[in-house]
C-alpha cells in the first residue's frame, strides 16, 4: 500500500481528535477571547515579577543561613556585639537592683522591648520577635546558676544559645520566623497574591462557573446559603418542602476510590475498621471486596484504572467516617440540591436546566453500563460548577426520608434520602427530582457513592 495512503487515516483521526477537543470547550465570544489574551499577557508579567521576587527571597535565605551557621558556631561576633550593645542599659539596671532578686529581674525587663527595637544586625533584627522571651529564659538560667551579677555579653550569649539550639536546622528557623523578616518577603507575598488574583480571573474568564471554587478549599465550591425548594416528584414518596441552608462548601466531584483509599482507608490502624469500611461489590447474593489484595503483604488497593472512579459499595457510616477524617461531613438533602440545581433557590429538573439532553450525564443512554472517571461531563455541571449531580453514581445525603437532617451520629434504624441517579438510570432517573431511600447502615450498592460538604469557618 502507498505509504501516504497508510498515513491518511491517522491524519484524519488526529483532525477528529482536535475537533472533538474543541467541541468540549465552552464557545467563547470575540470579546471574551480578547480579554483572555490580555489577561494572559498580564499573567506573564506578573509571573516574571513573582519569579524575580522569589529569587531575591532565595538570596535572603542563603545570606541569613550563612549568618545563622556562623552565629550558632560562635564565629559571628557582630550579631553578639549588636545584641550586647542594646542590653547594656537593662543589665545595668538589673545589677543595681540585685540581678538574682525579683526586683532586679523586673528592672532588667522593664525597658527591654524598647532597647531591643534598637538592634541593627540583620540576623538579630530577624529574630527580634522571639528575643524578649529568649532573654528572659536566659536570665533565669544565669541567676539560677548562682550569679550575683551578669554582663551584657553573658546575657547576649546565653540568649543566642536559647534561640539557636545546636541541633535545630536553619530551615526550621526560616519557616517559623526568619522568612517573615526577610527583606524580600513582603515583595514576594505581594507578587504571589497578584499572580494568584490574575490566574483566578483568567480561570473565570475561560469558565464562569469556576468563580464558585476560586478561594474555596481545594476541590470544593462555595454555595451561598438561602431558601431552596426540596422536591421529589419521582421515586420514593413524592414531596415538596421549603428549606434554608447556610453558606457551605461542597466537593466539586464525587469521592473517588483514590481519595477514599489514599486519604483514609490506608491510615486506619484497626483491622476490624478496615474490614468494616472496605468498599464492596455486590454480585447477586454475594459481596466481595472491590479492591485487589496483595498476596505478599495482605493489603488491599484499588486497581490503577479505578483511582478516578467514584467509590461505591460503602454505607453511610463509612462515608461519614471518611468525611470526618478530612474535616468535612455529608451534605444534607437541601444542601445537595442547592449545589446540584441549575437555578439557585429552586430544584430544577436537571443540573443543566429543565429539559433532558442526552450526552450530558453518564446515565443509561450514555451506554457505558458502569461508572466513569469523575468530572467527565463538563457541559452537565450545575449552576455552581458541580460535576456528576446527574448520573455516574447515586449519592448519600445526611437527611432522613422524613426530611429531618441528621445532626451528628446516625440513629439506629435510620433511612436516608439518596439523590443523583446513576449509570443505570433512565432520563427520568437522573432528574434532580428523583429520590431514593436506603438504610444508612449496611447498605452497599454498586452504583451508590457520595461527596462531602464542609461548614465555613
Amino acid at each position: 500500500m502507498d505509504p501516504i495512503r497508510r498515513r491518511l487515516p491517522l491524519a484524519l483521526l488526529a483532525l477528529a481528535l482536535v475537533a472533538s477537543m474543541a467541541m468540549a470547550q465552552p464557545i467563547l465570544d470575540a470579546k471574551t477571547v480578547k480579554a483572555i489574551a490580555q489577561k494572559e499577557q498580564e499573567i506573564a508579567r506578573a509571573r516574571s515579577e513573582a519569579d524575580e521576587a522569589n529569587r531575591r527571597l532565595q538570596d535572603d535565605y542563603a545570606r541569613l543561613g550563612e549568618m545563622f551557621e556562623m552565629l550558632k558556631s560562635g564565629r559571628d561576633t557582630g550579631a553578639l556585639r549588636d545584641l550586647a550593645r542594646v542590653l547594656e542599659e537593662p543589665v545595668k539596671d538589673g545589677n543595681e537592683a540585685g540581678i538574682s532578686s525579683s526586683k532586679g529581674k523586673r528592672a532588667l525587663k522593664r525597658n527591654l522591648a524598647r532597647e531591643l527595637a534598637k538592634t541593627e544586625h540583620e540576623l538579630v533584627v530577624a529574630y527580634r520577635p522571639g528575643l524578649g522571651a529568649a532573654i528572659e529564659a536566659a536570665l533565669d538560667d544565669l541567676t539560677s546558676a548562682g550569679n550575683k551579677s551578669i554582663t551584657a555579653d553573658q546575657l547576649a550569649g546565653a540568649a543566642v544559645t536559647r534561640l539557636i539550639p545546636p541541633e535545630t536546622p536553619f530551615w526550621k528557623h526560616w519557616n517559623e520566623q526568619l522568612m517573615n523578616a526577610a527583606p524580600a518577603h513582603d515583595d514576594y507575598v505581594r507578587a504571589r497574591k497578584e499572580l494568584d488574583r490574575l490566574e483566578s480571573a483568567l480561570l473565570i474568564l475561560k469558565d464562569p462557573k469556576a468563580r464558585f471554587s476560586v478561594g474555596a478549599p481545594a476541590g470544593m465550591a462555595l454555595i451561598e446559603g438561602g431558601a431552596i425548594t426540596v422536591e421529589s416528584t419521582y421515586g420514593f414518596e413524592a414531596d415538596r418542602r421549603k428549606a434554608r441552608t447556610k453558606d457551605f462548601y461542597i466537593d466539586l466531584h464525587e469521592v473517588t476510590h483514590g481519595d477514599y483509599w489514599g486519604k483514609f482507608w490506608i491510615h486506619l490502624d484497626d483491622k476490624i475498621l478496615k474490614q468494616t469500611f472496605m468498599p464492596m461489590v455486590k454480585d447477586k447474593d454475594r459481596e466481595f471486596p472491590a479492591w485487589i489484595q496483595d498476596l505478599e503483604t495482605g493489603e488491599y488497593a484499588p486497581l490503577p484504572e479505578m483511582m478516578d472512579l467514584p467509590v461505591t459499595g460503602i454505607d453511610a457510616a463509612a462515608a461519614l467516617a471518611f468525611a470526618r477524617s478530612q474535616g468535612k461531613r455529608l451534605p444534607t438533602e437541601a444542601e445537595w440540591l442547592a449545589a446540584a440545581t441549575a437555578t439557585p433557590g429552586k430544584c430544577s429538573e436537571f443540573p443543566w436546566g429543565e429539559d433532558y439532553r442526552e450526552g450530558l450525564a453518564n446515565d443509561a443512554k450514555a451506554g457505558n453500563g458502569k461508572a466513569v472517571p469523575v468530572a467527565g461531563f463538563l457541559e452537565g455541571r450545575s449552576f455552581h460548577g458541580i460535576h456528576d449531580c446527574a448520573g455516574n453514581v447515586k449519592e448519600w445525603t445526611f437527611t432522613t426520608v422524613e426530611g429531618k437532617d441528621v445532626e451528628d451520629e446516625i440513629p439506629d434504624g435510620c433511612t436516608l434520602a439518596i439523590r443523583g441517579g446513576s449509570f443505570e438510570s433512565s432520563a427520568t432517573g437522573v432528574s434532580l427530582k428523583w429520590r431514593w431511600n436506603y438504610p444508612a447502615r449496611n447498605t452497599r450498592e454498586n452504583d451508590l457513592g457520595f461527596r462531602c460538604a464542609r461548614d465555613l469557618k
